[in-house]
This record gives structure tokens, sequence and C-alpha cells, in this order.
């Protein structure tokens, strides 16, 4: 059975992750035996990008075709979108992305590829929360210490890592400025990877992470 998506489908999912193909494409592809590519905004090791393998492992065993995770990153999952966007549709291409990713088309002046009028949504894909660490040379240990803290430095003193332009990180953090008075300097990575690497050695201070990609210990 022929399953109709439209123009160009994508998979997008309030506080997650989601998926999509190009729209005109059609299920009918499945069994074809070609590859498909899983297009992810963002760097490996974040939020998005082990979704998008989890998804793509249990794809490849449903249709009996492999499914690949090609990640083209940069300018907050931008070029992920403009990429599927001139896909041709024929069901052999993918894009994961970020709910927050939407908001790109009114950070950037020249975003060519609108949601509403090249992508549908298909289908959330998960579901996550963000949570506040912060660098234990910070000292603090609470909202509350941490907004002290920030207030006692020169404005823009704290490096915040978010995976980019307009993803849900680089959001909150600067809701997060206008709502306590703090300045804190948003630092913009290619992924949430990236952003916990240089959180643990320190190069920055504080991370809006996602929540499956801390580990808290059990006390």
């Amino acid at each position: 059975m022929a399953i109709h998506i439209g123009r160009r489908a994508f998979i997008a999912g309030f506080g997650g992750t989601a998926l999509g193909w190009p729209m005109g494409a059609s299920a009918q592809t499945a069994g074809s035996g070609k590859p498909i590519r899983m297009v992810v905004g963002f760097g490996a090791a974040g939020t998005t990008d082990i979704a998008a393998r989890v998804l793509s492992g249990k794809l490849s065993k449903a249709l009996g075709q492999q499914v690949y995770v090609d990640n083209r990153t940069g300018a907050g999952g931008t070029i992920a979108t403009e990429q599927v966007a001139l896909a041709a549709p024929d069901g052999l291409t993918l894009l994961m992305t970020p709910l927050a990713n939407a908001a790109n088309e009114t950070l950037f002046k020249n975003f060519r590829y609108t949601y509403d009028d090249y992508f549908t949504a298909v289908a959330p894909v998960a579901d996550t929360n963000n949570v506040v660490v912060a660098h234990p040379s910070l000292h603090v240990k609470t909202i509350g210490e941490l907004i002290v803290l920030a207030k006692s430095r020169p404005p823009g003193a704290i490096l915040a890592g978010s995976p980019g332009v307009g993803t849900a990180s680089h959001l909150a953090n600067e809701l997060f400025n206008q709502m306590t008075g703090i300045k804190m300097t948003s630092v913009q990575y290619r992924g949430g990877g990236d952003v916990m690497k240089d959180l643990v050695s320190g190069q920055i201070k504080v991370d809006r992470a996602d929540s499956d990609c801390v580990a808290v210990p059990e006390k």
C-alpha cells in the first residue's frame, strides 16, 4: 500500500525530536533495497543524533534495507533542513530535527525553506527535558546560587554552551538571561556532544543539556 506524504515531510515533536521525508514520497520505496539517508543537523553524541541512530537501526530491521545517519552540521540545523528540502521526493531522504529548529525562520533573514511551505509534520520521535548543569569550578549547586554568582561577575563572563542558534538550549539561555537580569554568553556549537566535551573540560561553565545526555548518579 502506498502512503503519500506530500511534498516534503519532516518529523517534529514539541520538546523533543521528530522525523520526516520529502513530500510526494511514497512508502512503496520500502523494500527497494536502496539505502535511506536520515539527515541530522547536529554533531554526533547529541540528543538528535542519538535518537536518529536508535531509530535508523529499528527502521533498517523493519524495512529490510539500510537506513544510515548523515550528520550535516551548522547554522542550528538549517543546513540539514535545506538539503532535505532540495532532495528528490523518492522516500530515500529523511530529516531528523528538534522542534526548536522552527524558530530559525525568525532568526535567519535568508531562511529559504520554511517548514509550513516545504514540510509536513509526520510523527514525534522522542520527548526530552532540559536540565541545567554547571562545571564544578563554579561551586554552585542550585539555580539561585548560579544567578547570584553571575550577578557578581562582569556581564558575559560565564560561558553557556548550546548546539546552535535557534536550538532549545540557545533560546533557554537567552530567556534565562532576560528573566533573571544576568548576562551569560551563549557559545554555539555544532552539536550537544561538542558542548558536553567543553563543559567537562571547563572551556565553558554552563549547559542546558537534554536529560538523556546527562548522567546523574544516584545518592
